[in-house]
């Protein structure tokens, strides 16, 4: 290998995310210029994405996967293995607290309806 270095994700990005949200999650070589390194992440399902990850919007099923960032430095010869950090996508818990059913005026012979307010512990989606 020729060149080996650090790979910087900011951590306060992929933690105890809000459903809903929208995330863009880039991962930098430290000591390389964007023309010198190739910079690519792996999905859960091994497919590759480009930089940065982006998962718009936040979804229950981005929970706990895990993702690869994948660098490769143009000047390693190509025996050598690509640079990889990998990080795991947590959202945070979301539960219903409560259900509130309001019928107005439901008759058997016509359309009625009903209104239901339901409260989550944690707000969905961008403000």
């Amino acid at each position: 290998v020729k060149y080996q270095q650090q790979l910087t994700i900011p951590s306060s990005s992929y933690t105890g995310l809000i459903l809903g949200d929208n995330v863009a999650i880039l991962c930098t070589p430290q000591e390389f210029k964007e023309s010198e390194a190739t910079v690519t992440w792996i999905d859960p399902n091994n497919h590759t994405l480009h930089n940065p990850l982006i998962l718009s919007p936040v979804s229950v099923s981005h929970n706990n996967t895990r993702y690869i960032c994948n660098v490769r430095i143009h000047d390693n010869p190509s025996s050598c293995e690509n640079n990889t950090e990998d990080i795991i996508i947590t959202i945070k818990d979301t539960n219903v607290v409560n259900v509130e059913v309001h019928p107005q005026e439901l008759k058997y012979s016509s359309d009625g309806m009903i209104s239901c307010i339901i409260t989550l512990n944690t707000a969905i989606g961008p403000d």
